[in-house]
């Protein structure tokens, strides 16, 4: 500024420069406040949807445990420890609902299907436990011949142990076959299946054996 107070054309330049300084600074903060501002509310905007989508599984998570005829599951929120960031803990909270989701379809679809063998067809199961319950019996029924020889009696070698082998796998297929999720009537374990490989399994075999010693004379 000169003696006279008029500003000389370098103080003039000089003042347009800081004027223009403070423009681009005033423009950037202003920017990034906004910027600041919109990224506050997106993450606002998708914590409400986190939260309405964790209400919403807590409600089907209690649902499904009546379902399956579980204990109901405590939903008591759980303080974070220390310095939360709010981008990842949004994340990390949206990863867990995504595999609890995950979770609770697989456990609704695995709750349709029975405890035992649930990748088996009834028949095909009850034919599995009642094969093994009769394999069983069979070879009972051999050691008691073998032990007792003409001395065995027959009633507890043709009648009470097939029987206990009949029982035991019905038993298994009964509890074992049962589904969480009820649907209906269940399906009852093929009963006659059982009864004939765990009773005519013995005499068949006898039958067999007397067949090859015939033939071998």
């Amino acid at each position: 500024m000169s003696s006279d107070g008029v500003i000389s054309g370098d103080g003039w330049a000089q003042y347009e420069e800081y004027a223009r300084r403070l423009d681009a600074v005033r423009a950037e903060e202003s920017a990034r406040t906004a910027g600041m501002r919109e990224a506050v509310a997106q993450m606002t905007t998708h914590a409400d949807e986190l939260e309405a989508r964790l209400r919403g599984q807590g409600g089907m998570l209690t649902d499904l445990a009546a379902k399956l005829r579980l204990r109901r599951p405590k939903l008591t929120p759980i303080p974070p420890e220390g310095v939360v960031d709010p981008p990842i803990a949004l994340s990390q909270l949206a990863g867990a609902i995504d595999r609890g989701d995950a979770a609770s379809l697989q456990a609704a679809t695995r709750g349709e299907y029975p405890a035992l063998l649930p990748g088996m067809t009834g028949m095909v199961r009850g034919l599995l436990v009642y094969g093994i319950a009769a394999l069983v019996v069979l070879g009972f029924q051999g050691l008691a011949f073998s032990r007792g020889g003409t001395e065995t009696n027959p009633i507890m070698v043709l009648f009470v142990i097939p029987l206990i082998g009949f029982v035991v796998a019905f038993l298994v297929l009964s509890i074992g076959g049962r589904t969480r999720v009820l649907q209906g009537v269940p399906a009852n374990p093929p009963t006659r299946l059982g009864f004939v490989l765990c009773f005519l399994i013995g005499p068949l075999a006898g039958l067999v054996i007397v067949g090859m010693s015939l033939q071998s004379r």
